[in-house]
């Protein structure tokens, strides 16, 4: 059975976030919505778009064709891809779903559905995928999470010279986020009971992802930041 036959049901909601690093998540989604007679192919009403950051601007463009009268009948659906979604966009997706048009539905798909701020999270349906068993970069996070922190910031200094020139790219930010992920994964996994010491850490850590959103906010500072409590 298709997952998302359970995860989201015959009944659609206006606005879902959908973790997406899996190869198969997005495939069995698409496969999803044609099993609920949508047409995803070849359909005016069906809008797929991919970035590396989804900013003001593309709301903007989003919200014009969420307005356009539909061409014929049936649902509306936009699916956006991005790799981060920028801390500007999130309020105008906001107000964008305050007004929301009947039979519309929006899908995002996204890295990580915990990064987003609670009011985005509120408004929408959240579907998470099992980050257990296929955690990206488990083995460079357990590297990490073992050595000093001089030799962690030589980590960071080989990730950031990766993407020279490109500091506040959205390639560079998502990459931080599957290691901040990881590293995540790997004290959740490596402590039997959540201590003090721990639960700071892991604050810390998913306050980092959210820092990786703001426009301008440095990858490098924040790298180093965990680089320096974990």
């Amino acid at each position: 059975m298709n997952t998302f036959e359970i995860k989201i049901g015959n009944n659609l909601f206006q606005t879902y976030f959908i973790e997406c690093t899996q190869p198969n998540t997005k495939e069995d989604f698409l496969q999803f919505l044609l099993s609920q007679n949508i047409q995803i192919y070849a359909n005016p009403n069906v809008l797929n778009e991919v970035y590396e950051s989804f900013t003001i601007d593309n709301v903007r463009t989003l919200n014009a064709h969420h307005n356009e009268k539909s061409s014929n009948i049936g649902k509306k659906i936009f699916i956006i891809e991005a790799l981060t979604i920028n801390h500007e966009a999130h309020n105008a997706l906001l107000k964008m779903f305050e007004e929301p048009t009947e039979d519309t539905h929006f899908f995002f798909l996204i890295p990580r559905v915990d990064t987003l701020p609670d009011t985005l999270k509120s408004r929408a349906h959240l579907i998470y995928e099992d980050h257990k068993e296929n955690i990206l970069g488990k083995e460079l996070a357990i590297e990490f999470v073992t050595k000093s922190p001089s030799e962690r910031m030589e980590i960071i200094t080989g990730i950031i010279a990766k993407n020279k020139n490109t500091e506040t790219s959205a390639p560079l930010r998502d990459e931080a986020r599957r290691l901040l992920d990881a590293c995540e994964y790997v004290i959740r996994e490596n402590t039997k009971i959540i201590d003090k010491d721990s639960a700071w850490k892991l604050s810390e850590l998913i306050k980092a992802k959210k820092y990786l959103s703001t426009p301008g906010a440095s990858v490098k500072m924040i790298l180093e930041h965990i680089a320096l409590i974990v």
